[in-house]
């Protein structure tokens, strides 16, 4: 990946970023399965995005693009691919934001190749009502999806500081999701491309976050949302060992997250968050088969030295797969993460990770072996 963003002193403004993924999978099937290639996946993907922007008057900025993504995803015989182009505009100042995004998408799959255009123009003012410490927000979204469905996503949204230790914020409306081939399958085994492009949702959202200050150095943030949404894809064990992949007409979802910082001495600092994630959509045999989740991280960063810093880093998830097949707990994954960092200058950082993936045999089966470690050192060079 390639990330270049330069501010002249005029106003201007030039970003660019590029990346090319290529990902080779084995994924999950029955017990003795005659060929590997039957379960192995290989993706390839680019993608191109090029800004113009300029400070206007006011404190205002004016951001223009182009964009182009390219993914492919082959298993077998199996093929399916997705190309987006279009255009973007983001007009911002301090309180109001401006966006527009219009892109055509051309997709191959089983029942043949399809093109549609979709935009998106949303308006955010987060202070509409302003009364002290207290303000009301809105948000209006219009989404054209594909030449003949429009879907209008108002939201409103609330923000309160207590005291200035305490702040409570909340969003309530309606939310449209265009999912993308790249940004659905990569990595994850449970949604089956070949058949059609991922279809648009729509869900109506609620959530309340509360951040509290106990002290300078420690905080602690927490949040409960709910989201209804139809026409959810998911995947389930099938009698065979292969996945079966079934659309979701109505579900309910319900997360709960809770986030804390705290920086005891000036070289030490510790984070830590857990959360949790359930469905409910009926009987068993409607259930999403990897709901309820439970995820957390602990993540330690001690400064060495003015140049030299040293972080560790554990993550872990959970699931219980419910299905018309069976009820059972099987577990999650663990993934240990470990990074020395090097600060040369304020401009160039050298860095060695090592990670160590324990069992992530979450997806569908228990015997299903998903164990790892790997190396990588890398330089970040800013501009």
């Amino acid at each position: 990946s390639l990330l270049l963003d330069y501010r002249f002193d005029s106003g201007v403004r030039l970003r660019l970023s590029s990346s090319y993924l290529i990902g080779r999978y084995d994924l999950l099937g029955p017990d003795g399965a005659p060929s590997p290639e039957l379960t192995r996946r290989t993706d390839d993907g680019q993608s191109f995005d090029f800004r113009a922007g300029y400070t206007l008057g006011g404190g205002t900025d004016l951001l223009v693009g182009v964009f182009y993504d390219d993914f492919e995803v082959e298993r077998a015989s199996h093929y399916a691919s997705e190309r987006r182009t279009g255009v973007s505009v983001l007009l911002s100042d301090e309180e109001k934001t401006l966006s527009l995004r219009l892109w055509e998408r051309a997709f191959t799959g089983a029942e043949g190749d399809s093109d549609d255009v979709f935009a998106s123009l949303e308006m955010r003012d987060d202070y509409l009502i302003r009364s002290g410490s207290f303000s009301v927000g809105a948000v209006f979204g219009a989404h054209l999806a594909g030449e003949s469905r429009v879907v209008i996503a108002p939201k409103l949204t609330i923000g309160w500081l207590v005291n200035p230790r305490f702040r409570l914020s909340g969003e309530l409306g309606v939310s449209c999701r265009v999912p993308s081939l790249d940004s659905d399958l990569t990595g994850s085994p449970r949604v089956d491309p070949w058949i059609s492009p991922p279809s648009v949702t729509t869900s109506f959202d609620a959530s309340v976050s509360a951040h509290v200050a106990f002290a300078a150095s420690v905080s602690v943030t927490a949040s409960v949302s709910w989201r209804s949404a139809s026409d959810e894809l998911y995947a389930e064990a099938g009698a065979d060992g292969y996945l079966l992949f079934h659309t979701m007409e109505e579900a309910d979802f319900l997360s709960i997250s809770v986030s804390a910082e705290t920086n005891p001495l000036s070289f030490l600092r510790f984070r830590t968050s857990l959360s949790w994630t359930s469905a409910d959509t009926g009987p068993p045999a409607r259930r999403f088969p990897y709901l309820p989740e439970w995820r957390g991280s602990a993540r330690v960063t001690l400064s060495l030295s003015e140049r030299l810093s040293l972080s560790l880093e554990a993550r872990f998830s959970g699931r219980r797969f419910v299905s018309a097949f069976s009820d059972e707990h099987i577990g999650g994954f663990t993934l240990f993460d470990c990074e020395l960092s090097y600060t040369v200058e304020s401009y160039l950082r050298f860095f060695l990770r090592a990670e160590n993936v324990g069992d992530k045999d979450y997806e569908v089966r228990k015997d299903w072996p998903g164990r790892g470690s790997w190396f990588l050192a890398g330089v970040e060079i800013r501009f």
